[in-house]
């Protein structure tokens, strides 16, 4: 497998857990620290995205992507006064994928036969495993529920322990539910395996 560019980071917070004097909230929001460089570098900065993306070293729609989430747990955080915590990102993460054959992403999350999970160190993959996917098993009408709530059940479960969730595509609701299981979720115009490790 091919290695993917190590991202740049310059910002190095001093404090890493916030928590909300007024709130008695126990959930934790998990932002992590490449989260918070993306949110420096453009927000108090004031940097255009594509700037920001140079200065990390990684591609212009990764940074958006990224922006956007970190942008949606501060808000998360400010609004329903949860705790907040730093994340230091390392070098050793998991990244999960659906996909039919093992190897290239499936189309659609919902029809893969399978969830692949690489284990990713030092940008290469040391290990892949995969698992069967409960939701093409499931009948129509059965995973009722606003934003996919019902897959989200399903698939929470399998994706504890991963960090990067990419498609090539999914509703807005169903990947909030996902981004609320402090996965970070990344759409693909990628379909090998090798390509996304590129690409993120």
């Amino acid at each position: 497998m091919n290695k993917t560019k190590k991202r740049l980071k310059r910002l190095k917070p001093l404090y890493f857990r916030f928590l909300c004097e007024e709130c008695k909230s126990e959930e934790e929001i998990w932002l992590r620290d490449d989260e918070l460089e993306a949110l420096f570098l453009a927000d108090f900065q004031g940097l255009y995205h594509d700037e920001c993306a140079r200065a990390m070293g990684i591609s212009r729609p990764t940074f958006s992507k990224m922006l956007k989430v970190a942008r949606r747990k501060s808000v998360d955080f400010f609004i329903h006064g949860k705790r907040l915590r730093i994340e230091k990102t390392s070098s050793r993460f998991v990244l999960a994928f659906p996909t039919h054959d093992r190897i290239h992403l499936a189309p659609s999350l919902l029809e893969a036969k399978f969830l692949g999970f690489a284990q990713v160190e030092e940008g290469e993959i040391k290990a892949l495993t995969y698992e069967e996917n409960p939701l093409p098993k499931e009948e129509n009408g059965c995973l009722g529920g606003g934003g996919g709530g019902g897959r989200f059940k399903l698939l929470a479960p399998l994706l504890q322990g991963s960090s990067l969730l990419v498609v090539r595509e999914i509703g807005e609701g169903f990947k909030r539910n996902l981004e609320s299981l402090g996965l970070s979720v990344v759409v693909s115009s990628k379909i090998h395996l090798d390509e996304v490790m590129q690409e993120i």
